[in-house]
């Protein structure tokens, strides 16, 4: 029989987790419903993705499955709450992956194979950027940018509300190691940033991405 292969990949794996044939919840396990949302609040509100959650529940408190115990996944509990991040986790972890591709290309303008596999990462962007906008979970008029500028980096308003980063005192409060980033044109316009794309620069990135 046929197997499908991966995209952008030459391997067909079929490696996967199997879940038990048992739904119901293990006599064991003392947390109740209300003590897994809590739970999952909690964890939310420092910060970590809906997998990040999961992950922490299954080591540290023994619940395998979140939906088996409160009949609701990570995500619809947050929803629920209003606490669900803005961009959906898989689509953030690619605009990071191409954010970091972008940075490496900054110093190594010559690598080809980086070019090409940047291709290959923006092209999943902009497939999952169109299935979600199809199930309303991004607005129509969502854009993935083509360059870390804004509104992927934060504006000069919000880069002033950031709290600084450790290299930003001794660089003179920049994160780039200079005195000003951003370019403005003659109406006074932001139009990006003077210099290259520094590992802090991407730090403010996606730590705004969050």
């Amino acid at each position: 029989t046929a197997i499908m292969g991966r995209m952008h990949a030459p391997g067909k794996g079929l490696s996967q987790s199997a879940l038990p044939y048992r739904r119901s919840v293990p006599t064991w396990l003392k947390l109740t419903s209300d003590d897994v949302k809590e739970q999952i609040f909690k964890l939310a509100k420092k910060g970590l993705t809906p997998s990040q959650i999961g992950v922490i529940l299954r080591d540290s408190h023994g619940v395998a499955q979140v939906r088996f115990v409160t009949g609701n996944k990570i995500l619809r509990i947050l929803k629920s709450k209003g606490l669900a991040p803005d961009l959906p986790e898989d689509l953030y972890h690619l605009i990071k992956k191409a954010v970091a591709v972008r940075k490496h290309l900054e110093r190594n303008r010559k690598d080809k194979d980086a070019k090409f596999r940047l291709i290959l990462v923006e092209s999943r962007i902009h497939r999952l950027a169109r299935y979600y906008k199809t199930k309303r979970v991004l607005p129509p008029n969502w854009k993935y940018p083509q360059a870390v500028t804004p509104p992927l980096l934060p504006s000069p308003v919000m880069m002033q509300q950031l709290p600084p980063l450790e290299s930003e005192a001794a660089n003179g409060g920049s994160p780039c190691g200079t005195e000003s980033r951003w370019q403005k044109n003659s109406s006074g316009r932001t139009t990006g940033c003077q210099n290259k794309v520094t590992d802090d620069c991407a730090d403010v990135t996606i730590r705004h991405l969050r």
